[in-house]
């Protein structure tokens, strides 16, 4: 088998997408803008990404404007993509709507956004997808084009289509008398919210479309794995688990967010001060199988 790479002239609303395929799974990149992965499923199934078609979900306003551009909106879009934390408003929430350079070298493509002009951030993506299965590798990169160190963690953020749950396993190591969990919550967090199930072993966290209410938490996941279940289809999130790297958020690297619309399945890589011209950077690795 082998991975066929091509530009498609429009998907959805998005604009131009570069379609990864090979026999068993597709996968869509906007370029038109952000860069987002805005499909990835097996073939024969249905997306397991939140696309906002509608673009419902943005953010706007006089601080956007004072802080970027006269009427800079910023859209979720859906999908997956790079930011930078910690999350800070509305710095963090960079209108991402112009055109992505992108490079397609065989089997991977290399996508660079324009610089943040207000942050000054180069974002990076590295997309490959495997010839033989539905196994992707993302590679992320913040580079700081700032004459002054700058403190940041890079943040991957991929948006579930809404109908799934999520598995989160918990620390299982034998601490003795000291603590293995790390649990950070939002200040809208309920720990009550019928969406989280707190088991033994693991959290399980349901969307629910009709619940509006926003639900968030971090855990120091140290079995270096996510799963999200829906249409058919398992995702899975691997990613490296560092105990001696200093993560945001009081230390978390895995975080994860739901409300009426979708599910967020986050990692953050180290938080590190850059110097001018350094980076960081961040590696997940993807899967798809059938229920």
């Amino acid at each position: 088998m082998s991975v066929s790479v091509t530009l498609v002239p429009s998907y959805e609303n998005y604009g131009k997408c570069i379609k990864m395929e090979n026999d068993t799974t597709e996968l869509y990149v906007t370029v038109d803008l952000g860069p987002r992965i805005v499909k990835y499923n097996l073939k024969g199934c249905e997306n397991m990404l939140f696309n906002d078609v509608a673009r419902d979900c943005l953010e706007k306003g006089e601080s956007f404007d004072n802080c970027f551009y006269p009427g800079a909106v910023w859209y979720n879009y859906g999908g997956h993509r790079l930011w930078a934390s910690p999350e800070l408003y509305p710095a963090t929430y960079y209108p991402e709507n112009d055109p992505v350079a992108y490079e397609i070298d065989g089997n991977t493509v290399r996508l660079t956004p324009p610089a943040q002009k207000y942050t000054n951030l180069q974002f990076r993506t590295e997309i490959t997808l495997d010839c033989c299965s539905s196994k992707v590798t993302v590679r992320h990169s913040i580079e700081n084009l700032f004459c002054k160190p700058v403190t940041v963690s890079p943040w991957a953020i991929t948006v579930m289509a809404p109908g799934g749950v999520e598995t989160i396993p918990m620390p299982d190591h034998d601490a003795g008398y000291l603590a293995n969990r790390v649990l950070a919550l939002w200040s809208y967090s309920n720990m009550a919210d019928p969406r989280v199930t707190w088991g033994e072993k693991t959290i399980t966290l349901r969307q629910d479309s009709t619940m509006e209410q926003p639900f968030k938490l971090g855990l120091n996941v140290e079995h270096g794995w996510v799963k999200y279940a829906n249409r058919g289809q398992i995702f899975t999130k691997y990613f490296d688990y560092d105990p001696n790297m200093t993560y945001p958020d009081y230390g978390v690297k895995f975080e994860t967010y739901t409300c009426d619309k979708f599910t967020e399945v986050e990692t953050v890589g180290e938080l590190k001060e850059l110097q001018p011209g350094g980076r960081v950077e961040l590696e997940e690795r993807w899967e798809l199988a059938r229920v």
